[in-house]
C-alpha cells in the first residue's frame, strides 16, 4: 500500500506526492563510477548511452563531510518517419534528450546533534527534436530539424540550499532556505494560425527565466497527553517570479482585448505568485496496533486568497497478519504563472476556438481571479504479511473540482470581431481504483515472485464524459527474481496493459468538422529479461533484453495511439565501486 493521502504538501498533491530524500554523505570515503547503453534493434528507434558517478567520505572526521555526484546522459530521438505507416498524418517519434548534471552536498556537524548542509547543483537538459508539432503539421523548417538531430531547447538549471537539522531535548527541528533557477532557451514556436505550436525559425532563440526561493521550517515534538503522541508544526514561504518573452510576443491586429494590449510591446513579460502556509499534524497512538493522524493545512496564495487542507488518517491492526488503512484529505493546485498572467495572450484563427464558436477566430487570455484545482483524495485499503510473505488492496478515489480549463464562456469580442475568452475554472471530475500488490517466496532466499496491480475504474470529466487522461484500464507487473549463486541473479518482468480508450466528446472546432476518431488501443504486454553477475565486490555487470517478443506501437495522432512503444532492445551495465 502506498502513502496515505496527506495535506501537509500543499500545492500541487491533488495528485499525490513523491518525496525525494537526498542520500547524506557518509563518514568514510565511498565512490561509484557507472556506464549503461541501450541499443534497439530498429534502426528509427533512438539509442541511450548514460555515464553518473558519486563520491561521499569526510574532509574533516564526522565534523565536515561530503557528496559529489554527477550524470553524462544522451538518448537519440526516433527517427523523423518512423510513424510514417501508422496513420494519415506523420506523427512523431518520441523525443531525444541528453542531461548533464552535477551536485554536491556539504554536511557540517555543528555538534553531535546540530547539522549544518549546504547543497549546491547545476543541470542542463537539451531536447533533440523528433518533428512534433501540434497537429502533426509539419513543414520545411520541422523536418529539416528532425532529419539533423539539433536540439530545439535547452533548460539550464542552478540550486543552491542551506538546512540545518537539530536535535533538542523536547524534539527535532528543521529550517531550509532554496534558490532555484532555470533558463528555457527555445526557438521560437508559432503562437496563433496554422502555425501554432510549430517551430518558425530555426535560427532565433528565446530565453524564458522563472526564478524560485523557498523557505520551510518544521518541529517533531513527543507528547505524553492521554496518548502517545508525535505532533509535527511547519510553516512555508514559496515565492514564483517569471519572465517569459517568447510566449507574450504575440502582437495582434486588435489594439485592445478585454483591457489586454494587443501590441506585444505594450504588455508585460513578467509575472509572479507567492504562496505562505501554516500546517500541523499530529500522529497518536492510542494503544498498541493503532494510529490516527489528524492533520490541516492553511495557505494564502498572492492570486487566488486562502484555502484550508484538512486530512484524517487511521491504521489499525486486526490481529498478528492483518492491517487496515484509510485515509481522507483536501489538496489544491495553485493557478499556474502563465494562467493568471496579465500579459498572456493566444490567438486562433478558428481550429482552436471552442467548438460552439462555429465561425471568425478568438483570443484567450489570462484570468487573475482564478481559484484553486480542488481534489478530495480517499482511500482504504487491507495489508496481509506473514513471514515473506506479503499481500495489500487498496482502493482509492480522487473527486477533482475547479478544473483550471481553456474557457468555452465568451466575455467580450474585440474590435474585429473575435471572440475572448479566459482561462476558467472548469467541472469537476474523477478518478477512481483499485491497486494490490504481493510478494511470495516460491523457494525462500532463492527465488521470489513480485507482482503488483493497477485497476481503473473511472477516470472521466463530468462535463464531456472524456477521459481525464488516455491511461490503461489495467496494468500489471510480475517479476521472478532468481538468486543462482551468491554472485549471479536473474530476473524475469513480464508486463501487461489494458485497453485504452480514446476522447470522443470534441472540445474544439477543429475537432467537431473533423470529428474525433473512436480507435482503441487493445491490450498489449511485454517481456523482458537480465542478468546480474558480481565479478567481485567492487565490479559488478548487467545484460538484458527488453520486450523480448518485439511488440510494437506506432504513434498515429488519432484516438487512443498517442505515444510510441519502442521494440526489442538490448541494454547492458557496468558499476565500479569502493
Amino acid at each position: 500500500m502506498g502513502p496515505p493521502p496527506r495535506a501537509r504538501y500543499g500545492s500541487g498533491a491533488a495528485g499525490g506526492v513523491v518525496n525525494i530524500i537526498t542520500k547524506r554523505p557518509t563518514n568514510d570515503w565511498h565512490g561509484l563510477l557507472s556506464l549503461y547503453t541501450n541499443q534497439p534493434e530498429s534502426s528509427k528507434e533512438g539509442d541511450t548511452r548514460r555515464g553518473n558517478f558519486s563520491l561521499s567520505g569526510p574532509l574533516a572526521g564526522d565534523t565536515l563531510t561530503m557528496r559529489l555526484y554527477g550524470n553524462l546522459n544522451r538518448t537519440d530521438a526516433d527517427s523523423w518517419d518512423i510513424n510514417s505507416s501508422a496513420g494519415t498524418k506523420n506523427a512523431a517519434g518520441r523525443e531525444g534528450v541528453t542531461n548533464k548534471d552535477i551536485n554536491s552536498v556539504f554536511s557540517w556537524k555543528m555538534t553531535p546533534q546540530q547539522i549544518l548542509d549546504f547543497e549546491a547543483g547545476y543541470s542542463r537538459q537539451g531536447n533533440i527534436y523528433a518533428g512534433d508539432t501540434q497537429n502533426s503539421t509539419s513543414n520545411a523548417v520541422t523536418k529539416s530539424l528532425a532529419q539533423s538531430g539539433r536540439e530545439t531547447n535547452r533548460l539550464y538549471r542552478q540550486n543552491y540550499g542551506l538546512t540545518h537539522n537539530g536535535i533538542w531535548d523536547w524534539g527535532q527541528s528543521r529550517l531550509g532556505f532554496y534558490y532555484e533557477k532555470t533558463d528555457n532557451t527555445r526557438m521560437n514556436e508559432g503562437l496563433s494560425g496554422g502555425g501554432e505550436g510549430r517551430i518558425t525559425n530555426d535560427q532565433t532563440f528565446t530565453t524564458n527565466r522563472l526564478t524560485s526561493y523557498r523557505t520551510s521550517g518544521e518541529v517533531n515534538v513527543p507528547v505524553i497527553w492521554l496518548f502517545e503522541q508525535t505532533l509535527t508544526v511547519g510553516a512555508e514561504w514559496n515565492r514564483d517570479e517569471l519572465n517569459d518573452p517568447s510566449s507574450t510576443s504575440l502582437t495582434v491586429k486588435d489594439s485592445n482585448i478585454a483591457g489586454i494590449p494587443g501590441s506585444a510591446a505594450n504588455r508585460s513579460s513578467k509575472n509572479k505568485s507567492e504562496i505562505s502556509a501554516l500546517y500541523v499534524e499530529d500522529n497518536i497512538e492510542p494503544m498498541a496496533g493503532t494510529n490516527i493522524i489528524p492533520g490541516l493545512r492553511f495557505d494564502y496564495l498572492s492570486e487566488s486568497g486562502s484555502n484550508f487542507s484538512p486530512s484524517l488518517n487511521l491504521s489499525q491492526e486486526l490481529g498478528e497478519y492483518v492491517k487496515v488503512k484509510a485515509g481522507i484529505a483536501r489538496a489544491f493546485k495553485a493557478p499556474n504563472l502563465y494562467q493568471t498572467s496579465e500579459g498572456y495572450l493566444l490567438y486562433s484563427k478558428g481550429n482552436g476556438c471552442p467548438k460552439d464558436i462555429t465561425s471568425g477566430g478568438c483570443y484567450l487570455v489570462g484570468n487573475k481571479n482564478l481559484d484553486p484545482e480542488i481534489s478530495i483524495n480517499k482511500e482504504i485499503g487491507l495489508e496481509f504479511t506473514v513471514d515473506d510473505y506479503h499481500a495489500s488492496v487498496t482502493y482509492f478515489r480522487n473527486d477533482y473540482q475547479n478544473k483550471i480549463v481553456a474557457g468555452d464562456q465568451i466575455i467580450g469580442r474585440s474590435a474585429s470581431g473575435a471572440y475572448v475568452l479566459q482561462w476558467q475554472n472548469g467541472g469537476k471530475a474523477l478518478i477512481e481504483g483499485i491497486e494490490a500488490s504481493m510478494a511470495v517466496p516460491l523457494m525462500p532466499d532463492r527465488l521470489n515472485w513480485n507482482t503488483n496491480a493497477t485497476y481503473m475504474i473511472t477516470s472521466e470529466q463530468k462535463d464531456t464524459g472524456n477521459p481525464l487522461s488516455i491511461i490503461p484500464k489495467y496494468t500489471v507487473n510480475t517479476f521472478l527474481d532468481w538468486t543462482i549463486t551468491s554472485a549471479l541473479s536473474a530476473n524475469v518482468n513480464w508486463t501487461l496493459y489494458g485497453k485504452q480508450k480514446p476522447r470522443t466528446h470534441a472540445e474544439s472546432r477543429s475537432e467537431e468538422t473533423k470529428g474525433l476518431s473512436g480507435k482503441a488501443l487493445g491490450a498489449y504486454s511485454l517481456v523482458g529479461a537480465n542478468v546480474n553477475y558480481d565479478i567481485n565486490k567492487n565490479l559488478r555487470l548487467n545484460v538484458g533484453i527488453s520486450n523480448i517478443f518485439d511488440k510494437q506501437i506506432y504513434r498515429s495522432a488519432e484516438g487512443a495511439n498517442t505515444y510510441n512503444e519502442p521494440g526489442r532492445a538490448y541494454y547492458a551495465g557496468v558499476t565500479a565501486s569502493f
